[in-house]
């Protein structure tokens, strides 16, 4: 009896105890559970709140009046966010372990601090933007009361130029900078206008100047402000939260198995325990359920998102993709609000899930944006050209109700059927979006955009090879003194030996090479040639140095290096900086300049007038000479505008102590015009065409005085 009471009294006590570890565990993974859904509501939040700052900025960049404290307050939110989720995150998981998701929060937070100045760098840009667009307008009407009526051209040119500033500010169109440009500088007062008239003509034209050169480096912010990866490593946060949860209900899973197997052995409790173990696994399968389902569906619109997509395409053996973007979406989220636009988003994609439930073994999905895909399984004799179109005229039909606006709305669609399936698609999609001669294509192997990249990877290849198998080459070509007819210089011009032995110029290469890590290399072997060819020579010689040189710390060193080395040879020494680059950090770049004044060489500004710079840019940077753009020697024995262009270049530089060089001087004609125009120097095939070897002996050609 005492034996049987004591085995009694050891159940209940086991039982006692299976019940209490059961319940501790049952409240951690409750616990667990809310902490880590309220982990990822605060990770949604934040994804939220980042998109809010993007349409601030995007708003800030389109409206002309905007209060910029909006996108303060979008920052300050977003930044809150990010603290309440990294707080969250140590809470969940602890200040050690889980590297995958500290390595991507501490991604975000650095790149939060990038953007916080580029912000600044924005809201200064973009104030400076919209006060010179602004009153450029305003100048135009104070032209047209001052100005003289009967010079209506003048008139008409300050009103296309206005018009011109209006759509690159409001088009984003750095590309009609170079239009704005050639507009300016054609532009002058009609010689009958008043004093007041030209004040109102200079600022016109200041304010111009101070768009020309703020609206480049603005529209560079404004892109990396609204990079496309920007929310990169919030999206693999969520995979990686979402990968997580799914181990973690599975091994709870298992956990709640284990504990119902101690239930049954205690046979008094069998009843109470088994129910409750029952119901806790109920609950613990539902929520992993609704985890899952949270992972791979669009909380937008119902549909299943881009995490889906990546799993259910691997489980088709002949997929095909309709990949489905809404055309100017961004004009009508701008135009009607972001809620509208997220009605016309559901609407869409409500029509696209009627439209998959008569395709074969068809599913539909967000994939971000205003971008939707179909996935179909095809059978034998299925029309993809058939269903893309059934599915632009589904949409395109009938205008969307949206909050009692109808909203038409225009679809592009790009077809593939080949893996991987959302890269191809996309490239059907884009050809479709850049040639607007159709609405839909299906994607094959024949696109440009392989050709192009292929293309690209074979002139690189070419680089690799001249670099490492000593291919960078170096052609001579003569610089001539117009009052001797003497050659007093070479300007140093880069070739190119490619595996074939052929000789590449630099418009074959040089465009790819710039955006490659090959290009320090290529300038790197063109400098160290020119020191080695001119070592023997007394003549001078001019090396082409591009904005990205200067600012590139090893080619600075290198450049360094050898001046010191060869001291005699840098005294004739010319460094041409490309005046049609851009030049945002001046402080980096006068720093260089002086460096190589110090060191003896000289410093030209090469392909003036041909975009970027003005006088300014000359002035700021203190060169020695200037070398006149090809568009204006050219043909300046024609054109009589080159020619006026051309004297007042030359009367600049003369005022300011520096020598003039024209470039393409192709003819005795012009080389006769460019003498008589006052031009110090001449280089160009009616000179000398350029030589892979320096002359024995300096060539003279006969000069013409000027008339």
């Amino acid at each position: 009896m005492t034996l049987r009471r004591a085995k009694v009294y050891g159940v209940v006590l086991g039982a006692l105890v299976v019940v209490a570890a059961f319940l501790r565990v049952n409240g951690m993974v409750r616990q667990q559970t809310l902490s880590r859904l309220l982990l990822q509501q605060a990770l949604a939040e934040v994804i939220r709140l980042d998109e809010a700052l993007v349409d601030e900025i995007l708003r800030s960049a389109f409206f002309l009046y905007h209060d910029y404290d909006r996108i303060h307050i979008a920052q300050r939110r977003l930044e809150a966010g990010l603290a309440s989720l990294v707080a969250r995150h140590r809470e969940v998981n602890g200040a050690g372990g889980h590297t995958t998701a500290k390595r991507l929060l501490g991604r975000y937070q650095a790149q939060m601090e990038r953007r916080r100045l580029l912000i600044q760098r924005f809201l200064t840009a973009n104030a400076t933007v919209k006060n010179a667009s602004a009153y450029i307008p305003v100048l135009l009407r104070r032209a047209i009361e001052v100005t003289d009526v009967r010079d209506p051209a003048y008139l008409d040119r300050l009103s296309a130029i206005a018009s011109l500033v209006f759509r690159i500010r409001s088009g984003l169109d750095v590309k009609l900078l170079a239009d704005l440009r050639q507009a300016m500088a054609a532009l002058s007062p009609p010689h009958t206008a008043s004093a007041q008239a030209k004040a109102i003509h200079q600022a016109f034209l200041g304010h111009l100047r101070i768009f020309v050169e703020a609206f480049p480096r603005y529209t560079d912010i404004l892109a990396a402000l609204l990079r496309p990866d920007r929310l990169a490593p919030l999206r693999d946060l969520r995979q990686h939260y979402a990968e997580e949860d799914q181990g973690r209900m599975f091994f709870w899973g298992a956990v709640s198995y284990v504990f119902l197997a101690a239930f049954l052995g205690a046979i008094f409790l069998v009843v109470f325990l088994l129910l409750r173990v029952e119901r806790e696994r109920v609950r613990l399968e539902e929520l992993q359920e609704a985890l899952a389902a949270a992972a791979s569906t669009d909380p937008l619109t119902g549909l299943a998102n881009r995490f889906a997509f990546d799993r259910d395409e691997k489980h088709y053996q002949h997929p095909l993709l309709f990949l489905l973007n809404l055309d100017a979406f961004q004009q009508i989220n701008n135009l009607y609000g972001v809620h509208t636009g997220d009605r016309l988003l559901c609407a869409v994609a409500e029509r696209l899930r009627r439209f998959a439930a008569s395709q074969p073994e068809a599913r539909c999905y967000r994939l971000g944006g205003d971008e939707f895909g179909m996935l179909v399984e095809p059978s034998s004799g299925y029309q993809p050209e058939q269903v893309a179109q059934g599915l632009i005229e589904l949409v395109e039909r009938q205008p969307f109700d949206c909050s009692g606006q109808l909203i038409a709305v225009s679809l592009s669609v790009g077809v593939s059927g080949q893996r991987p399936l959302l890269e191809t698609a996309d490239m059907a999609l884009k050809r479709i979006k850049r040639s607007r001669r159709s609405k839909y294509l299906v994607y094959s192997d024949d696109l440009d955009t392989q050709q192009v990249v292929a293309a690209n990877l074979a002139i690189l290849s070419a680089v690799r090879h001249a670099i490492e198998h000593n291919g960078v080459l170096v052609y001579f070509q003569p610089i001539v003194d117009n009052r001797t007819g003497a050659v007093v210089k070479y300007e140093c011009l880069m070739r190119l030996r490619d595996p074939q032995g052929n000789i590449l110029a630099p418009a074959r290469f040089l465009d790819v090479a710039r955006g490659s890590a090959y290009y320090p290399a290529l300038t790197r072997a063109v400098i160290g040639r020119c020191f080695a060819a001119f070592q023997e020579c007394d003549c001078g010689l001019s090396v082409n140095l591009t904005v990205t040189d200067i600012l590139d710390p090893g080619v600075h060193e290198f450049i360094s290096a050898k001046l010191l080395e060869f001291p005699a040879l840098a005294r004739r020494l010319t460094f041409e900086i490309l005046e049609s680059e851009g030049v945002d950090d001046y402080e980096t770049v006068a720093c260089f300049v002086s460096h190589l004044k110090e060191c003896g060489c000289s410093v030209a500004v090469d392909d003036f007038g041909a975009g970027y710079a003005n006088f300014a840019h000359v002035l700021r940077l203190g060169v020695d000479t200037v070398k006149i753009d090809a568009s204006l020697i050219k043909q300046v024995d024609t054109d009589p505008d080159a020619e006026v262009l051309v004297r007042a270049v030359v009367a600049f530089c003369r005022e300011l102590g520096i020598t003039t060089v024209a470039e393409f001087v192709h003819s005795a004609a012009v080389h006769r015009k460019v003498c008589a125009l006052g031009i110090d120097y001449s280089q160009g095939y009616f000179i000398g065409k350029p030589l892979p070897t320096l002359p024995q002996q300096l060539v003279f050609r006969p000069c013409f005085p000027a008339a």
